[in-house]
C-alpha cells in the first residue's frame, strides 16, 4: 500500500538551544502544526496511514515516554520511525534497546559533537545515523565526524517536503 505523507509529530518546545536558523521556528511551519492529545496522535499512527513518523520539538528527549510510546505504536504497523534531536540527551540505552529508521543530529557547534561523541563512544557504530550541519559551518567539523555520517543542509530544506507531511504537536 502507498502512503504518500510522513507524519511529524512535535513532542515538546524544550530546547538545548536557540538557533536563529531552525526549522521548526519557521512561521510557515507553525502554521501548519496541528494541536493533537496522545490519544488522537495514536489514533493517527495506527491508522497506518503514513510512510515515517518524525519526532521532533525543541529537544524531543525532554520528553522521552512519548518517544518510546510513540515508537512502540509505530512499530505494531511496521512504520518506520526518525528521531530529530541535538543529541545531547541521547544514552547508550536509547540506541541499544530502542529501533530507529534514522537519528538526525543537528550540530551547532563542534563542543557539542565532543560531548556527543565522549558521552555515546560507540554512536557511530548505530548504521542510520546523520549529523545534519548547516552548510555554511561544514569545514568547521571536519576531522570530527567521518564525513559518511555527514549531511548538510541549508534552511530552505525544510519545505522540500513540506507538502507531504502532517504537522501535529502533543497538548497535554
Amino acid at each position: 500500500m502507498y502512503k504518500p505523507k510522513s507524519l511529524r509529530i512535535f513532542l515538546t518546545d524544550k530546547c538545548h538551544y536557540n538557533c536563529d536558523y531552525c526549522c521548526n521556528k519557521l512561521p510557515e511551519v507553525q502554521a501548519k502544526i496541528q494541536p493533537k492529545t496522545d490519544k488522537e496522535i495514536r489514533s493517527m499512527i495506527l491508522s497506518n496511514l503514513y510512510s515515517a513518523i518524525c519526532l521532533t520539538g525543541g529537544e524531543l528527549m525532554h520528553n522521552f515516554e512519548y518517544v518510546r510510546y510513540f515508537n512502540m505504536l509505530a512499530g505494531l504497523v511496521g512504520t518506520p520511525v526518525y528521531l530529530y534531536t541535538d543529541g545531547i540527551l541521547l544514552s547508550k540505552s536509547i540506541l541499544k534497546y530502542f529501533k530507529f529508521a534514522g537519528i538526525n543530529i543537528g550540530i551547532h557547534r563542534e563542543s557539542q559533537i565532543r560531548m556527543i561523541l565522549d558521552y555515546v563512544p560507540n554512536i557511530l557504530t548505530y548504521k542510520n545515523i546523520r549529523f545534519c550541519v548547516e552548510n555554511i559551518h561544514r569545514y568547521d567539523f571536519a576531522g570530527n565526524i567521518p564525513d559518511k555520517y555527514i549531511k548538510e543542509w541549508v534552511r530552505d530544506d525544510c519545505f522540500k517536503s513540506f507538502d507531504t507531511e502532517d504537522f501535529v504537536k502533543l497538548i497535554d
